[in-house]
């Protein structure tokens, strides 16, 4: 930032001079108000540098001073939040804190009276899917087993602006919509900072295999010819050129292709010109979401197209997109909620406290390989539960919980043949009894194998998201490893027949 730009922010904040460290920080500030007021404001390209200048540093001001009082506001609900973690892992009656902190994390069925945050996440997840139980529902076939691409298609059209003269496809897109919203805002009161985008549609999502193996003229080619070119606007108010556009893709493709790689390197040359400050070092999940979303696309079609050769819509499906949104989104705002904003420096700064005034206590001398275990696991269920596990081998894994699935299925034979005989065998005992077997007994059976509009409204509550969310995942599947996905579906259709078996069979 020139040192003229630094005056004029500097006067709107009303100070003599910004330090050093609110230079920097100002900086990254004042080249988004810079970009926002080009796009946005109409009188932009008529207005002399100095209005611009003027206005600039204003809405930098702005920004910045709501910047820190959302700061300010974390810093003091973090110190509260994590007095309150104290007071409750420090004076259970049962538990020492290294257990407590365990049981805030995950479920233990011991009545320890501890929340964790695993139900919190779940109870949230139920919340949201329910908001869109209808689409799911509406948008399955063959009982639930695949999804109508061309009503998915038809959804995101509408999300990203488009028309559709199905009313339905309509109310389910403002469902999704407003299912996203309602997550970002949740997040955002959590402690964190999802900016609005006016032009959003429904998340981005890319297979960074494709990309990494595609050339990087290709995927710039076609990412540009997908790109609304209104959204990317000089701070002169002009529409960026085609070789400025190309320029800024080929960043974007070097992030998505390295998985983010390339911005890690950034940061470790910036930290060998200036060394960092060895307090912190991670990131706070608060800052999440707000990442450059470059991509801005011009309509639906264009996202559909980018995702046919460059995402995951097309293998995974719009149903397993948005459930894993939701699904993260549900179990940050909880770890938010319970942890602060930076859930993991304060879960690990509690637990490094609690294990060394475990050891120090001398009752606890022989128990100190107990308590390292203890806070090893504790850990562990961290990293898990904020997903910061890696796979061994995701083919492995595929091959093997395919082989599981033939396991079971193989074991679900006798199922078939037991159906017709536990039928007969009640047939003759209500005839017995008197009974009508075709009059009493089928049509109660039949009943249950409906879902009717009971069920639907008991999703729209949050009752059976579960149930819900493990058909789609079973129904769902889209693994790279052929085999083991079809033995896992001939797995999961063998379930739901031994499901209806022991329903019929009572």
């Amino acid at each position: 930032m020139r040192a003229e730009c630094r005056e004029q922010v500097a006067k709107a904040l009303g100070k003599r001079k910004l330090s050093a460290a609110d230079s920097n920080r100002i900086s990254s500030l004042y080249i988004r108000a810079q970009n926002t007021l080009a796009r946005t404001d109409p009188d932009w390209i008529f207005k002399s540098a100095a209005e611009r200048a003027e206005a600039i540093a204003q809405k930098t001001a702005t920004d910045f001073a709501v910047q820190i009082a959302k700061n300010n506001q974390n810093i003091a609900r973090d110190a509260i939040i994590k007095a309150q973690l104290q007071t409750e892992i420090y004076n259970h009656p049962k538990l020492n804190p290294v257990q407590v902190l365990m049981r805030k994390i995950a479920y233990f069925s011991d009545q320890s009276g501890i929340q964790s945050i695993e139900k919190q996440s779940q109870a949230l997840h139920s919340r949201w899917m329910s908001l869109v139980a209808d689409v799911f529902t509406k948008t399955q076939e063959r009982f639930g087993m695949s999804v109508n691409k061309a009503m998915t298609d038809d959804i995101i059209r509408v999300m990203f602006g488009g028309k559709s003269d199905n009313p339905e496809i309509t109310a389910m897109a403002k469902e999704v919509s407003a299912a996203l919203e309602e997550m970002r805002l949740a997040f955002n009161r959590a402690g964190g900072n999802i900016k609005k985008l006016d032009n959003f549609g429904f998340m981005t999502s890319h297979d960074q295999k494709k990309v990494a193996l595609t050339d990087q003229s290709e995927w710039v080619n076609d990412a540009l010819a997908g790109l609304d070119r209104n959204q990317y606007v000089k701070e002169t108010g002009e529409l960026m050129d085609e070789l400025e556009l190309k320029s800024m893709l080929e960043e974007v493709y070097k992030t998505i292709s390295t998985n983010g790689a390339n911005k890690d390197l950034q940061v470790l040359t910036k930290q060998v010109k200036a060394p960092a400050s060895p307090v912190g070092g991670r990131s706070k999940m608060a800052n999440r979401h707000q990442e450059s979303r470059a991509l801005h696309f011009k309509d639906g079609d264009a996202w559909l197209a980018y995702q046919n050769k460059y995402g995951t819509y097309n293998e995974a499906g719009f149903h397993e997109i948005l459930k894993n949104h939701t699904q993260r989104m549900s179990t940050e705002v909880a770890m938010m909620q319970n942890f602060g904003s930076n859930p993991r420096h304060t879960f690990e700064s509690l637990l490094d406290e609690a294990k060394i005034k475990l050891k120090a206590d001398p009752q606890n001398g022989l128990k100190h390989g107990e308590i390292d275990k203890q806070a090893h696991r504790a850990m562990s269920m961290y990293n898990t539960l904020d997903a910061n596990t890696r796979a061994i081998d995701s083919t492995l894994g595929n091959v093997m919980g395919g082989l599981r699935a033939l396991m079971v299925s193989s074991k679900l034979g006798g199922t078939t043949l037991t159906t017709f005989g536990d039928h007969a065998s009640m047939k003759k005992v209500a005839n017995m009894l008197g009974l009508s077997y075709t009059k009493s007994i089928l049509p109660e059976y039949m009943k249950q194998l409906k879902q009717g509009a009971t069920r639907d409204e008991a999703l729209r509550f949050g009752l059976g998201i579960t149930e819900m969310v493990g058909g789609m995942s079973r129904f769902g599947d889209a693994d790279v490893v052929s085999s083991a996905t079809k033995s896992g579906r001939f797995n999961a259709r063998m379930q739901a027949f031994a499901a209806t078996t022991m329903k019929l069979s009572g």
